[in-house]
């Protein structure tokens, strides 16, 4: 199952689906033509979408996998104030480890935090705790320049 996501034009509120492979351009709403932004916010996928969505993507994906009880813990990269920096580069996507035992298993994720960069599906970058937002960005910005 792809991801897709419904965005409300802010002219005319009609809702539009944006499927995974869009969710990094900015579209035309389908009833008024006004533009609509890139998203800019992380999603939250699981292990039903996972695969798939990762695949349509054609920008770098930067997935995060978490622990509920230690999202937001001081010191966390700031993922959104990311995913809003970078909207229309790169995608930013999270993965409750709690939630999705299965593929963190098939994924090989054995920590949580824990970064992984994907460009056209493959793996290009993993990163644990410790890793900085200027360093995300730095590796993103990099996956861009190396198609």
């Amino acid at each position: 199952m792809i991801y897709s996501q419904i965005r409300t034009c802010q002219k005319c509120g009609q809702d539009n689906r944006v499927s995974a492979k869009h969710l990094a351009h900015k579209g035309r709403c389908g009833k008024c033509k006004e533009i609509l932004p890139a998203i800019s916010e992380a999603i939250e996928l699981d292990s039903m979408s996972f695969e798939d969505t990762i695949r349509e993507l054609h920008v770098p994906t930067m997935v995060y996998f978490y622990v509920p009880s230690a999202y937001g813990v001081p010191g966390q990269v700031g993922i959104y104030e990311l995913a809003k920096k970078l909207s229309g580069d790169a995608v930013f996507v999270r993965v409750d480890v709690m939630k999705n035992h299965e593929l963190v298993e098939r994924l090989g994720v054995r920590q949580a935090p824990f970064f992984r960069l994907y460009k056209h599906g493959e793996v290009f970058f993993e990163g644990g705790e410790g890793l900085t937002g200027r360093r995300i960005i730095d590796v993103i910005q990099s996956s861009m320049i190396l198609h």
